[in-house]
């Protein structure tokens, strides 16, 4: 039986120095066997071989932790195990309540997380885990939700993100959420249907209409759910909070609509039924839908003028039904779900160097004017920041677009966030540089850090990445590899561009603490 130490004695094994020793080791102030420094932990402690001044606990436990550090709100599993690899003793941070493994010489060799939706804790050995809290810890006790796109990848049948758990470590070091941005797109939901199929819904449309507006999913026609059936239970399986993309986006038609030569009232028909059978479908489980994406790239792309052959179907929807569309797409989505917050969203808005940019800007802020006077139920106004180091917006440039978006009464997120360090913009040569910083990825850092903060000064909650690393990056999956866009580098090592939002976030909990 251990006995149990004198309060008086306890005291002085907290302020005295030692070395960890096993069985007569003492928590206190460590030395590091470098000399570089000190470490201080805090009782309760316990030893790898079980030895220390830790109260009763489970078989497999070594440590409990009643209260969360950074939420501070009681632990549902106050029990940490033992970690999976060669240690010393189990102890917790004094300053900010971190659970480190400490090897021979005191030195920190792995960290305990707290996931509060599986309600467990589990070990990491990741240098940057272990200095500091992580982005998405620090998120998550402010309440502010950010996310992240899967990237390229994601958009083929396999979707193998889902299935990459280096993938997953990655997000669980960033992010709270996650996009959603192949598998509920226009053309994979609706991927079997035929024109038989979509005749069918048009000579039933008095059947079909009072279905749908009545809350039911019409049965007997081929919906493809597999693939984002898959996406959702992963996302619930992590404790993700999901978004999905393109109720409403450009190119994404199904063949058989584009080539089906429908009339516009049978084209609107369609419009409903594809809109609304999606969000029904998952009606309660996903928080945040897109109502449009790159809207006003869309809406001014014509075959004519596209940069590709293919972006020029981008305008199918607009062309045939008008610019304003995506207000009675927000009708439909909002009936079918009235918690769902829904988004119309665009890219480049945050940026006016180049002419291209300012023309996507008055238009985006024409449909957004819109908007509110149609009083159609789009909640945020967001903008695609895939930034260029190059060419940047300042700070208080991004804190203006915000404002104006916010004046409009709109909420604003960022939704999709990169920074490309690429010597030639994603959309070509043609755009100038404005500057030549002499550090790539300092730049890249500061660009990061100024969006979040801009965020943050305005009051908005949700920020979501464009991807996790350059491994997974979109642009690397379009032979943009120089572009190198992520918080993580191809290895998925951390990046300065990790640590600038990191001490965003924690300079943000310093002074406002956790969310009640």
């Amino acid at each position: 039986m251990k006995k149990r130490m004198s309060r008086r004695r306890m005291l002085r094994a907290v302020t005295g120095v030692a070395t960890i020793t096993g069985a007569t080791a003492l928590v206190g102030r460590w030395s590091n066997a470098r000399g570089a420094g000190e470490y201080t932990a805090r009782v309760p402690f316990v030893a790898s071989d079980g030895t220390g001044m830790q109260e009763s606990l489970p078989p497999g436990a070594v440590f409990s932790v009643a209260i969360d550090p950074l939420t501070r709100k009681p632990l549902t599993n106050p029990y940490v195990p033992a970690p999976g690899f060669g240690y010393s003793a189990v102890v917790q941070n004094v300053a900010d309540g971190r659970v480190l493994a400490l090897d021979n010489s005191g030195a920190p060799v792995g960290r305990a997380r707290y996931f509060s939706g599986p309600r467990e804790w589990r070990w990491t050995a990741a240098p940057e885990c272990i200095g500091d809290y992580t982005i998405r810890e620090y998120a998550d006790a402010l309440g502010i939700t950010i996310g992240s796109l899967g990237g390229g990848r994601l958009e083929s049948l396999n979707q193998p993100e889902l299935h990459s758990q280096a993938f997953l470590d990655l997000l669980e070091k960033t992010s709270n959420a996650f996009i959603i941005g192949f598998a509920l797109q226009q053309q994979i939901t609706f991927y079997d249907f035929q024109s038989a199929d979509w005749r069918r819904v048009i000579a039933d449309w008095p059947a079909v209409a009072e279905a749908i507006r009545s809350g039911r999913i019409p049965e007997d026609y081929p919906y493809n759910w597999p693939l984002s059936d898959s996406a959702l239970r992963w996302c619930e399986h992590n404790h993700l909070v999901a978004r999905a993309e393109g109720l409403l986006w450009g190119k994404q038609i199904p063949e058989t609509i584009r080539s089906g030569e429908f009339s516009v009232d049978d084209l609107w028909k369609l419009l409903e039924f594809m809109v609304r059978v999606r969000v029904l479908k998952y009606r309660g489980r996903i928080r945040f839908w897109d109502i449009a994406d790159e809207m006003v790239g869309d809406i001014l792309t014509t075959p004519e003028n596209a940069v590709k052959p293919e972006f020029g179907l981008a305008n199918f929807w607009y062309g045939k039904l008008g610019d304003y569309v995506n207000e009675q797409v927000a009708i439909w989505a909002h009936e079918a779900d009235p918690a769902a917050v829904l988004i119309a969203t665009d890219d480049n808005e945050m940026e006016s160097d180049w002419q291209p940019f300012r023309n996507l800007r008055s238009k985006y802020f024409e449909l957004l004017q819109h908007y509110r006077a149609s009083r159609a139920p789009i909640h945020v106004g967001g903008i695609q920041n895939n930034l260029w180091i190059y060419a940047r917006p300042t700070k208080q440039e991004m804190i203006a677009t915000i404002m104006q978006i916010q004046a409009l009464g709109f909420e604003f997120q960022s939704t999709e966030v990169t920074v490309s360090v690429d010597d030639v913009h994603l959309w070509g040569p043609g755009r100038p540089k404005q500057v030549n910083p002499p550090d790539k990825l300092a730049a890249q850092a500061g660009l990061y850090r100024d969006l979040m903060e801009a965020q943050l000064e305005t009051g908005c909650k949700v920020f979501w990445l464009g991807t996790e690393s350059d491994d997974f990056s979109w642009f690397a999956d379009i032979g943009r590899t120089a572009a190198k866009v992520a918080l993580f580098d191809e290895q998925g090592k951390p990046k300065p561009a990790y640590f600038a939002l990191l001490d965003v976030l924690k300079k943000r909990y310093q002074i406002v603490g956790p969310a009640s």
